[in-house]
């Protein structure tokens, strides 16, 4: 058997959690070469084989009340875990900690229920921050001393704590992207550093670079596809013509606004002898330059 397999039987039979030690005490391991089982109770761990609880105690997780989920808050302060295989379990605002909206967390059941449509639980820990950059509307305190970021984000449970050395160009009022350097702890706020000022709520662009960020969509491209749009020549390859039907001598124009960024598609009308009108749609063969 493996080391691995052998762990994984002795934290099964075991009548009660274990401690890492009583596991290398279990397999006759001891002083340095114990390093090894720990090391692997941490990597069986992180495959979800066992589950450790806050006494730093290793169980399977069959056999606990405990699993491992996402945090979906809600607007109201409480939360859902969001299981695989499972319904969701109900956290209220109390029982959170210091989780934030899409942290994968532990989270164990209540012993006593209220009686709700969904069993209720408490967060054990936090296995992996979910969010680290947040957009929000910048709000500075008196003194310009510090500042907080106000969250687009409803759902989101903190406002973002900013001290002044880290609030860069960004003035009161304005959408910032502001990165997180200290998530709470000890029912403090979350810390942050303001990355990106995006601009005034009203100023033309903004909500769609305020919506980009916040979904982690990025609004520049990389060096390798500039070169290549640089390099892509201004008249048309003779080869790109065939099987196509020229129509550069026609009248064709688009219909976007002047701040259109993609020009995929225009229109072209003209009267055909007998006095119908011939309306002609053109879509850009975009797919074709693409490689």
């Amino acid at each position: 058997m493996t080391l691995k397999e052998k762990i994984l039987e002795i934290v099964k039979q075991s009548q009660t959690p274990l401690m890492r030690e009583d596991v290398a005490d279990i397999l006759g391991i001891r002083g340095i070469e114990a390093k090894a089982v720990y090391q692997c109770l941490k990597s069986m761990e992180k495959e979800k084989l066992i589950y450790r609880d806050k006494k730093e105690r290793y169980s399977t997780m069959e056999d606990s009340n405990s699993f491992e989920g996402i945090v979906d808050m809600a607007e109201k302060g409480f939360a859902f875990i969001v299981l695989q295989g499972r319904d969701d379990i109900f956290v209220s605002k109390d029982d959170l900690g210091s989780a934030m909206d899409g942290d994968t967390v532990i989270v164990t059941l209540k012993k006593e229920q209220s009686g709700r449509t969904r069993q209720e639980g408490y967060i054990e820990r936090i296995v992996k921050r979910g969010v680290s950059q947040i957009v929000g509307t910048m709000s500075i305190m008196p003194k310009d001393e510090y500042g907080f970021v106000i969250p687009d984000n409803k759902s989101a449970n903190y406002d973002i704590f900013v001290k002044n050395k880290n609030l860069g160009e960004a003035k009161n009022g304005q959408k910032v992207l502001v990165s997180i350097v200290k998530y709470p702890e000890d029912g403090k706020n979350p810390e942050g550093k303001i990355l990106e000022v995006l601009g005034y709520p009203e100023e033309k662009g903004v909500d769609v670079l305020s919506i980009a960020h916040s979904h982690g969509i990025r609004m520049e491209f990389p060096t390798k596809v500039l070169n290549q749009a640089l390099d892509m020549p201004v008249e048309i390859d003779p080869e790109d013509v065939k099987g196509r039907m020229d129509l550069r001598e026609e009248l064709i124009f688009t219909i976007d606004g002047a701040d259109a960024k993609d020009l995929d598609d225009a229109i072209s009308a003209k009267i055909l002898e007998n006095g119908n009108y011939y309306l002609g749609v053109h879509i850009a063969d975009v797919a074709h330059y693409v490689k």
